[in-house]
């Protein structure tokens, strides 16, 4: 005698469910998608990791030679502009009186190692495991950064994938970058600071793409200029001229290039994740400058060093 199957009749509710399930799920993934600034662009990717314990390091991410490099700052002294000289271990409490000490130590560091910086990241715990720990609670809770959920995902994968080199502060003393101070201080020296980081950051697909760039400073502030100048070039842009005119007053800063958008080269890719907030311009005749991209500098960027 054979059975007979009987097949269990799903519920039209638990169907409905499993849909908006699937539904929201879809929509998860796509917005984090387009919130992806990492994903999305492959190119070295530089981050800060911080936290209320006086945690300050910079990662780097570079897919080109699948290598993360940590820089520990903790115990250095940092000038800016703005603010004159501090402990970098203040930095996370000086931003939390606006609210915003993820964001504050980014625009700091980024300005004092003029790095671009991705991003920053909040971790309670210092070197790989302290990186590993953020980017697993910005995968599970979202709210320790401002990248989306995938671009952790991928970093994370990134971490344990790359080879991973951390720069101690005595290789920094080595390398003439740091001198140390009294209470195991050390104060920087921006010219050695400067070769350094060019030569560690440096990113080979910007680099390749050999785009010349002119700066000209509009805003009167003497040195904005020549620091925009030593960013572009930290990350392989060819700076072929700083210029100064400072009757312009010029508020927000434009970038002005020769050839028409297309949203794909590297270098592209870079100056919209530094000058975010600027004004770009396309197609324009730059043959008076003899150069591919013009940065006019404004005021905005004062912030950033």
């Amino acid at each position: 005698m054979q059975r007979m199957r009987q097949t269990k009749k799903r519920s039209p509710i638990a169907l409905v469910v499993v849909i908006m399930l699937v539904f929201v799920g879809c929509g998860l993934m796509i917005r984090e998608l387009s919130r992806s600034v990492v994903v999305n662009n492959q190119v070295r990717n530089n981050f800060v990791m911080t936290s209320v314990d006086g945690v300050v390091s910079v990662v780097s991410f570079d897919p080109s030679e699948k290598r993360v490099v940590m820089i520990p700052l903790s115990q250095l002294l940092v000038r800016s502009r703005s603010a004159g000289e501090y402990k970098a271990t203040q930095l996370y409490t000086l931003g939390s009186y606006d609210g915003e000490p993820g964001a504050f130590v980014k625009r700091k560091v980024q300005g004092f190692l003029k790095l671009p910086l991705t991003s920053y990241l909040i971790s309670t715990k210092e070197g790989r495991d302290g990186l590993r720990y953020a980017l697993w609670r910005q995968i599970f809770q979202g709210s320790y950064s401002t990248i989306s959920r995938i671009d952790a995902l991928y970093l994370l994968y990134s971490s344990y994938a790359y080879s991973f080199q951390t720069i101690t502060t005595d290789e920094l003393v080595r390398e003439g970058v740091i001198v140390e101070r009294e209470n195991q201080e050390y104060e920087v020296l921006a010219q050695r600071l400067k070769q350094f980081v060019g030569s560690r950051f440096f990113d080979w697909r910007v680099g390749n793409e050999g785009v010349t760039v002119v700066v000209m400073n509009e805003t009167g502030s003497d040195g904005l200029g020549s620091d925009v100048a030593d960013f572009l070039m930290n990350v392989g842009m060819d700076v072929i001229a700083v210029r100064s005119d400072a009757s312009q007053n010029r508020e927000t800063t434009q970038v002005v290039f020769a050839k028409p958008e297309s949203g794909k080269s590297a270098s592209e890719v870079v100056l919209r994740m530094i000058l975010g907030n600027a004004e770009f311009v396309y197609g324009r005749d730059l043959a008076e400058f003899r150069s591919e991209v013009v940065v006019r500098v404004g005021r905005d960027l004062l912030e950033m060093f």
